[in-house]
C-alpha cells in the first residue's frame, strides 16, 4: 500500500542519503511534505502550495502555457525568475523539471543553462508520443499500476483532446487486486477502452481481463486479449482530434506467454500499423 511504498522510499532520505547531502521533494504532495517537515528533506518545489515559512528553500513553480507540443512554465528561486520550455507535456513533467532544476540551481548551475532543455526529447516509452498528424496523436507509456495509468491519463485529459482511446492490460502472475482497480481508473480518465494482454505469462489472458472487466463502469470498451490486433483497433477507431495511449509496456521488447519470450515493441507495432492503415482520421 502507499504507506509502505512512502516507508521504503523514505530510507532514500533517512538512512541513503550521504552525510551533508541533500534532499529535494514535491511541497505539493502529502508525503513529500512530511519529508520536509521532519527535517529529512531540506528543499522543495511548488505549483500550488504557499503556506511556507522558509521561501528561501522552495522552488515555486507557475505554469505558462500546456499544450500537446510543449509546457512553457516560469520558475522563482530566491528571488531569480527565469522560464523554461520542453516538449515534454503534462503536468508531472512540470514536476520533474522542477526538480531538476532546483538540483541545478543547489549544483550551482546558472539558470540559463536550462533552455537547453527543450531539445531533451525524454525517455523512450514514458509518455512518449510515436505518432501526430497534428490534431490526433498517440502514446505510448510504461503505466502498468493503478496509480501510473490514473497519472498518465490525467495528463493527456488537460490536453483537451475530443476522446482518449486506452490500450491496457495486466500481467499474469502478479498482483491480481490491481486488476479491478486498473478498470475502474481507465473507466474514470479514457472515453474508449481496448483492454489486452500485457504479459500473461503462465495465466489464462481471458482470465486477467475478466478480472478488469470486473472495475469497468459507464464507458465503453473493447476486448481483444492479442494486443497487436489491440492496437490496430484503437488506430482504426481514432478521429480527428483524439488522442491513443497505448499502456503498459512502454520501452519492453518482449512478451512472456506461456512460458515464451516473444518479440514485440508497442512502438515498432504502431508505426507497423499506421503504414498498414490508410485514412480513418489519420493520414500516415
Amino acid at each position: 500500500d502507499m504507506s509502505s511504498y512512502f516507508n521504503a522510499k523514505k530510507l532514500l532520505f533517512s538512512k541513503y542519503l550521504k552525510k551533508n547531502g541533500t534532499g529535494i521533494t514535491n511541497l505539493d504532495d502529502s508525503y513529500g511534505r512530511h519529508l520536509i517537515d521532519t527535517g529529512l528533506a531540506q528543499y522543495g518545489y511548488t505549483l500550488f502550495y504557499e503556506n511556507i515559512s522558509d521561501q528561501n528553500r522552495v522552488l515555486f513553480s507557475d505554469i505558462i502555457s500546456n499544450n500537446k507540443t510543449q509546457v512553457i512554465v516560469e520558475f522563482e528561486f530566491k528571488g531569480k525568475n527565469w522560464f523554461s520550455l520542453s516538449p515534454l507535456v503534462g503536468r508531472y513533467n512540470v514536476y520533474n523539471l522542477a526538480a531538476s532544476e532546483l538540483a541545478g540551481i543547489l549544483f550551482g548551475l546558472d539558470e540559463g543553462l536550462f533552455f537547453s532543455l527543450n531539445d531533451f526529447p525524454g525517455v523512450p516509452g514514458r509518455l512518449e508520443k510515436v505518432y501526430s498528424n497534428g490534431e490526433s496523436d498517440i502514446y505510448i507509456d510504461y503505466a502498468h499500476t493503478p496509480d501510473g495509468l490514473k497519472n498518465v491519463l490525467n495528463t493527456i485529459r488537460e490536453l483537451k483532446y475530443n476522446r482518449i482511446i486506452a490500450v491496457f492490460g495486466c500481467g499474469g502472475e502478479r498482483d491480481k487486486e490491481k486488476r479491478p482497480k486498473m478498470g475502474m481508473v481507465a473507466s474514470r480518465y479514457a472515453d474508449l477502452l481496448i483492454i489486452t494482454s500485457d504479459n500473461p505469462r503462465g495465466e489464462d489472458p481471458e482470465k486477467i481481463i475478466k478480472d478488469i472487466l470486473s472495475g469497468v463502469n459507464g464507458v465503453e470498451y473493447i476486448v481483444e486479449p492479442d494486443r497487436r490486433k489491440a492496437i490496430e483497433l484503437a488506430i482504426r477507431c481514432m478521429r480527428p482530434k483524439d488522442a491513443v495511449v497505448v499502456a503498459g509496456k512502454g520501452h519492453e521488447r518482449f512478451q512472456y506467454i506461456k512460458g515464451k519470450k516473444i518479440d514485440f515493441n508497442d512502438k515498432e507495432v504502431i508505426l507497423e500499423t499506421l503504414k498498414k492503415i490508410k485514412g480513418i482520421g489519420i493520414n500516415p
